[in-house]
């Protein structure tokens, strides 16, 4: 006792001359699971969570829907239209684990051509699951390009950035591949460095020297023009031209309204290749903006709210209150991007932190929390 006494009066000691100092505020709470405090210092305090916001966001994901749930991608043919509807997939990517993106194109084209498909008349593109803005309006906008900025789309790819590979001697390599629709402009030069930037006008600038390998990765500004190329540039390497392309609008209904009750169309549902365990732990783990705010919004849905941000809190203080997590909560997104210097967003004290952790530890699923 003597000895856990010693150590928290160092403890205390440490904090109050860290606190004391300019621009430093702590909170700090240690318990154990079955809720006994072992060290605190102002507790009570709310704070900025800034990333430990995603904890809220996946618990509250974790208890609405189950870990071996995924997100699914629907496809409507009616022998000239293909109609694709986004469910909010977040895995369309080339990670290490495989290339889903190309997976993806691959089960999309050997459902056309069983068909006899060659000719894609009309593709319309549906991301209406998740309406309002991409980017939540305060994210820092001197940002954008930056990864953890990516837009947020129930149509993405590769989490709706561009990954830039320029092998030594060798040519660009873009991920997603885009084809003819991406003609970036390059600038050679001795610096070591390689690197790549957005011109206001939209115009893609690389700048590297093509004797050394480099890598970069950029967030898009409007992830519609990247999945479009992606997917017609897809399909046609897989010998299915595109004619035409357009997104549906305000005036379409909902998917498969166009084709409810009509003879002849045929529809083809392709399920994620993540579970929301898998989302979840990349969320977490590797502190994922765009995968955390997708769980926001797909909790939305889940929970019948609006696929939007506001829509998304509302289920996440609405699945939290059913699992007895108490307030108070002070959220405006789901990663804990959203900042602002007037006043501190994204807010919660230790002491409800700490009464999040200890409930999914008795969480049937807290192994993958």
């Amino acid at each position: 006792m003597s000895l856990l006494l010693l150590v928290g009066f160092a403890q205390t000691e440490l904090l109050r001359s860290v606190d004391a100092e300019r621009g430093i505020e702590i909170g700090a709470l240690v318990q154990t699971v079955g809720g006994e405090a072992v060290f605190s210092w102002r507790p009570e305090e709310a704070r900025v969570l800034a990333s430990n916001t995603k904890l809220f966001t996946t618990a509250a994901a974790l208890c609405t829907l189950s870990p071996d749930w995924r997100w699914t991608t629907t496809l409507h043919w009616n022998g000239a239209e293909l109609w694709v509807q986004g469910g909010g997939d977040p895995a369309l990517r080339a990670t290490d684990a495989g290339d889903f993106a190309a997976d993806f194109l691959d089960q999309t084209a050997a459902w056309l051509q069983q068909k006899g498909v060659r000719l894609v008349e009309s593709l319309v593109l549906d991301d209406r699951l998740w309406p309002g803005p991409t980017r939540h309006p305060l994210w820092p906008e001197d940002q954008w390009q930056q990864v953890w900025c990516a837009p947020i789309s129930s149509l993405s790819v590769q989490g709706n950035c561009l990954v830039l590979d320029y092998p030594a001697h060798g040519p660009l390599q873009v991920q997603p591949p885009l084809g003819k629709d991406l003609r970036p402009k390059f600038r050679p030069t001795h610096r070591p460095q390689f690197s790549a930037w957005w011109s206001e006008s939209g115009r893609l600038h690389v700048r590297g020297d093509e004797a050394r390998d480099g890598s970069v990765t950029l967030a898009v500004r409007d992830p519609r023009p990247i999945f479009a190329s992606w997917l017609v540039h897809g399909l046609e390497n897989r010998g299915i031209s595109v004619a035409s392309r357009r997104w549906a609008g305000n005036a379409d209904p909902v998917a498969p309204g166009p084709y409810q009750g009509v003879s002849g169309v045929e529809t083809k549902a392709i399920p994620s290749a993540w579970t929301l365990a898998d989302a979840i732990v990349v969320a977490n783990k590797d502190s994922d903006n765009f995968v955390a705010e997708s769980l926001l919004r797909t909790l939305a849905v889940a929970r019948g709210f609006v696929g939007t941000p506001a829509g998304g809190l509302e289920a996440m203080v609405s699945a939290l209150a059913a699992a007895d997590v108490p307030g108070p909560l002070a959220l405006v997104d789901g990663s804990g991007l959203a900042r602002q210097p007037s006043s501190p967003v994204n807010l919660a004290s230790p002491k409800v932190v700490c009464a999040l952790l200890r409930g999914m530890a008795h969480h049937a699923e807290g192994g993958i929390y």
